[in-house]
């Protein structure tokens, strides 16, 4: 939710970051980045 509100307000690929900065706080967690992904439509 706070990457769409950062994006509303103008700051472009907030969705991506925040996925970042969950994926190296939880690396191991296939499952967690997976539904992380497909929340914030990321592909890939």
């Amino acid at each position: 939710m706070i990457a769409e509100i950062k994006e509303q307000m103008g700051e472009k690929g907030m969705r991506q970051e925040i996925f970042a900065i969950y994926k190296r706080k939880f690396p191991r967690h296939s499952s967690f980045q997976t539904e992380m992904k497909n929340y914030f439509g990321i592909r890939g």
